[in-house]
């Protein structure tokens, strides 16, 4: 059997017969070519002044061309080692220096923990490293940049800083200013997959509070907040979100720059901040105009431009596209509004919203956003407004557009499609040779437009046939496909058939056998009488084809966000033999749409051999992790088996109090009341503005409920939910001021435990919502003086005590608006001296268990269990058939009913109960309780 699957450099990679021009759209008088394929997730180029083309690898490898005819890249160094390839982590930046062609530049994530060893995370020869915390406390990293000589190899590191928590918007561009500069543009160092302020340990240590602590509003300036670390002054400034221009020997402040003076030289080095992950940049060679490509959040993608000498703030996290964020949790933190309040932003010239089209009719996708590659067009490419035009590339978009040119060393904000069908690219430049150079990291390969004025070489074209009736290995070659831009031009054909450098036949249509079975290469050169030339290649592989099956994860089968998937496969050579493990590979590819439309891809680590297991990623829904499974025949041939594990979710019903506010959840926002759906155990962020402003009237946040109990009173909410759950926001008109005082606390009880006083005590209730209580404290049996504030609890623990000693307690509950309950009733309560066994006993068994169908839900009740020292919490079991059910819901054990709000209309429910005290003591269940649910 033959395998062929056929490389064209004139349009990427394509099978048999496929017409010339058929992948590519372009207009007329353009033409593309392949420069470099069969690479491993490309990631940026350089021109050298030699002529010479830099090539660099995601997983951390620089190649080299010498020149766009040389289709042969050579190693110029690995740096493997001390890459961190995960996610949009890896070696992604690449400059040449202007001046000399032995000395490139380059930028990457460091696979080290800050203090750490290398590698920390993958190894010396891994091309993809492991983050295990990424769903969690993430997986803390630097960013690296460094002068790299292709002579000797040897790496000067310039700078080495930069700290990310999580694997998502490192280190972005380099490139040289007019004056020979080095620039270097860094991304927020946060995560990509919620709404990120330091909340997960602040691992970087960013102010709002010390390093290993969670951040909150409004001090907040963690996460993706440290793109305004400029604005505040008081600590150490990053260059995180920055444009640095620094001298490209020792990477100090270059001359001229906005605070050039600054003490900091960070500081002094940064001509533009306030970018999420400024992926590419662009400098005008004419104009010294920078161009700044910011990929954005769920919002907008934009470009920005500002002049050398401005101090340009783009504005993220507090701006994005032409307004305000749509991460409305940055709008309560004091830093938005020193910023909102400053009018200091700068606007993009240019954004663009996801699933919206660019250009009316324009054949490109138009779900996903990741602005990826700019070019100013100063090499004559075309004419009219493509001249001085600024070229830029989506890679989620298979499309480049141009801005075109104002005719005045400006873009004008109205952009035109230039190639569609383009495959992935991530970085765009104009070679020496005004060419349009274009690095697809999806084809693995880098690619070259070239424009239709002037002399353009051919473009070569292959088709190959097995010959029916021949023998075996016998392939028919065919190179009618290829055509010269240039009327008149006459073609000569050479072929390769080994690709080893011979020349072995001549002609349009030629015939060879392959002597044996394996994997080989063919190779046509298509040159014209003028001298140029392109060349195509086609891969074939004789031989049978393994035989795979995936066997796990099976059809159907879901699983909840941390859960170890198993991945099980069974694989067999082409002669019925067993083929070794090592024969198969995984690759994990988790598939990210966010709702309303638009997806994109994470890649995850690896699983080698056909055996083995990978655990469930925290990400936000709708996403899906396919498997593809590729086993290798030793006889040549290789099979590629695919499967998806898919998240089992439950629904977060939203709404708020009033209804119709809008509620950002995860990546998107929507006005109360909607649904969406969740994976189990998935981080689930949540904000609202505050205030917000709604058909004229001004509304402010007061608290969050989940299935009706008070969750917190931050703008911004993070829950994983396991079950079907209920989300209300709570506000308050401004203009509907609250005088109202809560209930007062009620059954306030004080019991003594070894080393302090535990206070427990019913919740009180308020027409908007209970902010905290105050706890007073005596010791002369009166209500004392205010000791304690604490949040919307109903248990706390007083260890600041003296043994012996008996103390009074009282409460007063407050809301929002500081109106004041009256006190509770007072209690006294005297540590005990500790010592004696471990707690054993159980708590009695609740009783009384009753199931009450409402109009909003089913209310259950129960009578109160008791226990030796103190129920901690009461267990809720469900079920709909009529069993005792799976562990449902959790609740303070001082509460004596759950209201069961998101119940099914219809749907009949069993509950029972069980007690559980501090020890971990279980009482025996309660009796069984059923109904049904409304509606």
């Amino acid at each position: 059997r033959i395998i062929v699957v056929v490389a064209v450099l004139l349009i990427a990679t394509t099978l048999f017969n496929v017409p010339a021009g058929a992948a590519v759209g372009l207009p007329p008088g353009f033409s593309v070519d392949t420069v470099a394929s069969g690479l491993d997730n490309p990631t940026s180029i350089a021109f050298a002044p030699d002529g010479s083309i830099f090539i660099t690898e995601k997983r951390g490898r620089v190649l080299k061309l010498d020149g766009p005819d040389d289709n042969t890249p050579t190693l110029v160094k690995n740096i493997q080692r001390q890459v961190h390839n995960n996610s949009d982590r890896g070696l992604t930046a690449l400059a040449a220096d202007p001046t000399d062609s032995n000395l490139i530049y380059i930028g990457y994530s460091l696979d080290r923990v800050p203090g750490g060893s290398i590698p920390t995370y993958g190894s010396d020869t891994g091309n993809y490293d492991p983050c295990p915390d990424s769903a969690t406390t993430g997986c803390p990293a630097l960013s690296r940049v460094s002068r790299l000589n292709v002579e000797n190899g040897n790496e000067t590191v310039l700078f080495e800083g930069h700290c990310q928590q999580f694997p998502f918007h490192t280190v972005g561009d380099l490139l040289f200013d007019n004056s020979g500069n080095l620039v270097v543009t860094f991304g927020d160092g946060s995560t990509g997959s919620f709404v990120e302020y330091g909340q997960r340990g602040n691992f970087c240590g960013d102010p709002g509070g010390p390093a290993g602590t969670n951040l909150s509003a409004p001090l907040t300036e963690g996460g993706q907040g440290r793109s305004q670390d400029l604005l505040t002054r008081d600590d150490p400034t990053g260059v995180h979100g920055a444009v640095l221009r620094v001298n490209r020997t020792n990477f100090a402040p270059a001359g001229g720059n906005p605070m050039a003076s600054d003490p900091e030289p960070l500081v002094a080095s940064m001509v533009a901040t306030g970018f999420r992950n400024p992926f590419r940049a662009e400098i005008d060679p004419s104009t010294g105009r920078y161009y700044v490509g910011n990929v954005g959040g769920a919002g907008h993608e934009e470009i920005q431009s500002f002049q050398p000498g401005d101090l340009a703030n783009s504005g993220w996290p507090c701006y994005e596209g032409p307004g305000t964020t749509q991460n409305t949790f940055w709008l309560t933190t004091n830093i938005c509004d020193q910023l909102v309040n400053s009018g200091e932003h700068d606007p993009p010239i240019f954004s663009y919203r996801r699933n919206t089209p660019l250009v009316p009719g324009e054949n490109c996708s138009n779900g996903g956003l990741s602005i990826s590659g700019l070019a100013i067009n100063r090499s004559g490419f075309g004419t009219g407004a493509m001249n001085g035009g600024l070229f830029f590339t989506d890679y989620t978009r298979a499309c480049i557009w141009y801005l075109p040119s104002d005719g005045a060393g400006g873009v004008v904000a109205s952009p035109r499609v230039f190639a569609t069908e383009i495959g992935g690219l991530v970085d765009l430049g104009f070679g020496p040779d005004g060419a349009l150079y274009g690095v697809d990291i999806l084809g693995n390969q880098v690619m070259r437009f070239s424009s239709g004025e002037g002399p353009q070489p051919p473009v070569a074209v292959i088709s190959a046939e097995p010959v029916e009736g021949a023998p075996t290995r016998t392939v028919l070659f065919d190179a009618s496909g290829s055509f010269d831009p240039n009327p008149g031009d006459s073609l000569s054909y050479a072929w390769d058939f080994e690709d080893d450098g011979a020349n072995d036949q001549s002609g349009i249509t030629v015939t060879y056998r392959y002597p044996t079975d394996g994997e080989f290469t063919a190779r046509l050169t298509v040159t014209d009488n003028t001298g140029r030339s392109s060349i195509a290649k086609a891969t074939f592989t004789f031989g049978g084809e393994p035989s795979a099956t995936i066997t796990e994860p099976s059809a159907g089968r879901t699983f909840k966000v941390g859960a170890v998937v198993p991945v099980r496969s069974t694989i067999t050579a082409s002669n019925g033999d067993p083929l070794p493990s090592s024969a198969a590979d995984w690759e994990l590819i988790l598939h990210h749409c966010i709702p309303g439309g638009g997806c994109h891809t994470h890649g995850l680590e690896a699983v080698q051999g056909a055996n083995g297991s990978f655990v469930m990623p925290d990400h936000e829904y709708p996403s899906n992790v396919e498997l593809v499974l590729t086993v290798d025949d030793p006889n040549g041939g290789t099979s590629i088996a695919t499967t998806d594990a898919n998240y089992r979710t439950v629904d977060v019903d939203v709404t708020s109090q009033p209804v119709g506010l809008p509620v950002l959840v995860g990546s998107t926002e929507e006005t109360t009341p909607f649904t969406r759906e969740v994976a189990v155990g998935a981080t689930t962020s949540v904000a609202v503005a505050d205030p917000v402003t709604v058909g004229g009237v001004t509304f402010g946040f007061t608290q969050w409920r989940l299935d009706g109990d008070a969750a917190g009173g931050s703008p911004a909410l993070e829950f994983a939910p396991t079950a079907n759950t209920t989300l209300r926001a709570d506000f308050v008109a401004d203009n509907d001021p609250d005088d109202e005082r809560p209930t007062p606390p009620r059954g306030l009880d004080a019991t003594g435990i070894p080393g302090g006083v535990r206070l427990d005590w019913r919740a009180s209730t308020d027409n908007v919502g209970v902010a905290n209580y105050q706890i007073y404290r005596s010791t002369n049996g009166t209500l004392g003086s205010l000791y304690a504030t604490v949040g919307d609890v109903t248990t706390w623990t007083d260890t600041a005590v003296e043994p012996g000693t008996t103390y009074t307690y009282g409460l007063r509950a407050v809301d929002a608006a500081g109106n004041q309950s009256w006190r509770s009733n007072l209690e006294e309560g005297t540590p005990s001296g500790g010592g004696g066994g471990p707690d054993t006993e159980r708590p009695t068994a609740p009783s009384g268990l009753r199931a009450t169908e409402r109009p909003w839900g089913i209310r259950l009740t129960w009578n109160a269990s008791t226990d030796n020292v103190a129920v901690a919490n009461y267990i809720i079991y469900r079920s709909t058939d009529g069993s005792v059910g799976a562990p449902w819901r959790t609740i303070d054990g001082q509460r004596l009913e759950y209201s069961n709000g998101n119940a099914q209309a219809g749907v009949t429910y069993t509950y029972t109960i069980r007690a559980r005290d501090a020890a971990g003591n279980l009482s025996w269940r309660s009796n069984l309780a059923s109904a049904t649910g409304p509606g």
